[in-house]
């Protein structure tokens, strides 16, 4: 939410004269296929693999390790940029006016209009814990989640692991509202998202996939849960409104439900015997019409599926042309009206129907590292597209 459009439409300029010569014919609508041009592009100091923070539809505020930047939607110019909020996160939201970024150890509240720092909290140097990155916000900014690691080791860690927590920090009071120690064998990997009334975290402790929940109002841990069959190397999505766990693994997609742990459904999707081209993450959004959601996977062969997500049957697939000998699994997305599916890869950004799988069209630049993949975050009818240190603003629908 959030995203607008850049800049639309052309200026009509008239002289005295102007009504003599012939009119200007309209631009010309690019052919089948051919993305749309791009409204504006910009050059960071230092290639970004983070989510743009879009600030109330007016900026992009884009962080990599040397800086922050808050680019223009509309025209692509820095309405401001600062050296000192370097970071491979993206800033939250925590109100109208100011965002939350954790960098270098410290928690960073900054207004977003003007990048002018609001406040810093940097408590605990020297305490033994230290900030490690931010987990996820409240619907409100009212409370951040982020985990921080202490000193020592962690009871049945072998005595090699140092104790990590996950901590709720009110950013009004500017007070730690609770901490909770997680298990020794998450370390710090380990995501997080809110519902009502708990705090869910999913971590990796050995070579198996779990669930903990965590009470909001004091972190208490509520419970722990395993999946059987659902193992580390799996590529795994939550939808929290459904109760399921998405698990991609070979050619096989699978739904389980988190409650009893019990498999709803199984798809082999693809032919992973012959191409040995896993599928990548799954990723669960609104559908074309808002009728209902839909669930999104690539595999490295760049065929993109898609898949109810409760009946687990597949509604169609597409073939990306891409041209490239690399097998990574193409990164998808979502327009915020459903209607298309984005795909980045190394070989460009392609737009998909998001009715029938059929490719609109494909962006790629006529410069830059071949190596490098493209990311693509939507923006409402347009997109943010970053390749390397560049920063596209594309128009979509």
């Amino acid at each position: 939410a959030g995203w607008v459009a850049g800049r639309g439409g052309l200026s009509a300029l008239t002289d005295p004269g102007s009504a003599r010569r012939p009119a200007t014919s309209p631009a010309p609508r690019p052919p089948s296929g051919t993305a749309p041009p791009a409204r504006w592009r910009f050059d960071l100091t230092d290639a970004t693999s983070v989510p743009p923070l879009v600030w109330r539809g007016k900026l992009a505020i884009i962080t990599n390790s040397q800086e922050a930047v808050a680019l223009d939607l509309r025209t692509g110019r820095p309405s401001w940029r600062r050296d000192d909020l370097g970071t491979d996160a993206t800033p939250e939201p925590i109100s109208r006016e100011l965002a939350l970024v954790t960098t270098n150890g410290r928690l960073v509240a900054f207004n977003a209009r003007d990048g002018h720092q609001r406040w810093v909290e940097s408590k605990y140097s020297g305490t033994g814990l230290t900030f490690d990155k931010m987990l996820s916000v409240d619907a409100d900014g009212r409370h951040a989640y982020f985990t921080a690691t202490g000193s020592g080791s962690s009871i049945g860690s072998g005595g090699s692991k140092p104790p990590t927590y996950v901590v709720a920090y009110d950013t009004r009071t500017r007070r730690e509202r609770w901490r909770s120690r997680l298990p020794a064998a998450y370390g710090d990997d380990i995501g997080a998202f809110p519902t009502p009334r708990s705090l869910v975290g999913l971590g990796y402790p050995g070579d198996e996939v779990e669930l903990i929940s965590l009470r909001l109002s004091d972190g208490h841990q509520e419970w722990r849960r395993r999946f059987d069959g659902v193992s580390a190397g799996d590529k795994v999505g939550i939808s929290a409104g459904r109760g399921l766990l998405y698990a991609a693994r070979g050619a096989t997609l699978r739904a389980v439900d988190i409650d009893s742990g019990k498999q709803r459904w199984s798809l082999d999707i693809n032919s992973y015997a012959t191409t040995k081209s896993p599928l990548g993450h799954p990723v669960i959004r609104q559908g074309p019409g808002g009728k209902g959601d839909v669930l999104y996977v690539s595999d490295g062969t760049k065929l993109v599926y898609a898949v109810d997500p409760d009946r687990g049957t597949e509604l169609w697939r597409s073939a990306l042309p891409d041209d490239t000998v690399w097998k990574a699994t193409p990164t998808l997305s979502v327009t915020d009206s459903g209607r298309t599916v984005l795909a980045a890869a190394a070989a460009g950004v392609f737009a998909l129907d998001a009715r029938t799988g059929g490719v609109r069209w494909r962006f790629q630049e006529s410069s830059g590292e071949l190596l490098d993949e493209y990311q693509v975050y939507p923006a409402r009818s347009s997109a943010v597209v970053a390749h390397g240190a560049a920063v596209f603003m594309l128009p979509v629908e």
